[in-house]
């Protein structure tokens, strides 16, 4: 897993670079033979999002999906939260965001997601 923080709204002047951050935190990540399954973002300094921003998380999304990575979202506000249902976001026919890309905070998806690797290390582990 990758954890990221952006402290900060998402909004039309930032977005781009937002996106292009977390491109480049992934790729280094990926080149130094850590590759990761899930990017958390550590969302609670994200106090707002506009629609320019929203175009970029989409993008974000679509790149990270394309690579096999999960977008997860830590602490982050409800309102802001709210905001991004409010634009009826899909793939295909299933929403874009679901629930469990949602984190209370920043501890309680990093617990799931070492249970997570727990126990496909131990369905491996299994099958040899």
């Amino acid at each position: 897993m990758l954890i990221l923080r952006f402290d900060g709204p998402l909004f039309f002047a930032n977005g781009a670079l937002f996106d292009e951050w977390v491109r480049v935190q992934v790729t280094r990540s990926a080149s130094s033979g850590r590759p990761i399954r899930t990017v958390v973002l550590a969302a609670e300094p994200i106090t707002r999002i506009d629609s320019s921003a929203i175009d970029e998380l989409i993008e974000l999304d679509d790149y990270l999906c394309q690579h096999g990575i999960d977008l997860v979202f830590a602490e982050l506000k409800d309102p802001v939260r709210e905001h991004l249902e409010r634009y009826w976001l899909a793939v295909g026919d299933r929403p874009r965001f679901v629930d469990s890309q949602f984190a209370p905070t920043l501890g309680a998806i990093v617990d799931a997601l070492r249970e997570e690797d727990a126990a496909l290390r131990e369905k491996n582990t299994d099958s040899d």
